[in-house]
């Protein structure tokens, strides 16, 4: 029997409701100008220190669902258990079009980044390249996605 498997659901549903919140809601606005500016932010009237650690708290939950659905596919909890996803999660957030210095990108785009960045994965499995390499091309990857931004940011 052919199935979705529970993981694809649980990150089709973050991002939805990521989507949802960051564009329609005023915690996703409060949110975007923190990012942009965040001196600005507090002088126009948000309290930044409550927005900062909401955020941090949300990104803490959703850190600990992701270990948990890992950690039940793996069969193990051990610290570095994740150790192999941070570059592709950098790639995939930077790639997708999100700024490093922040206030930009969007839930949709970050999918599309997860989503450019797992067929890049599979394809350089699929030509059977090194594991080492494949980590270089992620790598260069990066670099050209931050050296984009840095240019068409600077135009603006």
């Amino acid at each position: 029997m052919n199935y979705i498997p529970i993981a694809i659901l649980f990150f089709i549903g973050v991002v939805l409701i990521s989507h949802v919140i960051l564009s329609y809601s005023k915690y996703g606005r409060y949110l975007y100008a923190i990012g942009g500016n965040k001196k600005a932010a507090y002088v126009s009237g948000i309290n930044t220190d409550r927005m900062t650690l909401t955020a941090y708290i949300m990104v803490g939950l959703l850190n600990a669902v992701a270990a948990l659905i890992l950690i039940s596919r793996v069969g193990s909890a051990l610290a570095t258990t994740g150790d192999a996803y941070t570059l592709d999660a950098l790639a995939a957030v930077v790639v997708g079009g999100v700024a490093i210095t922040g206030g930009e990108g969007s839930a949709l785009s970050i999918f599309l980044g997860v989503v450019l960045i797992g067929l890049i994965g599979n394809a350089l499995v699929i030509m059977n390249v090194n594991p080492y390499l494949r980590d270089v091309v992620i790598g260069l990857i990066i670099i050209a996605a931050v050296t984009m931004s840095r240019m068409t940011s600077r135009r603006r």
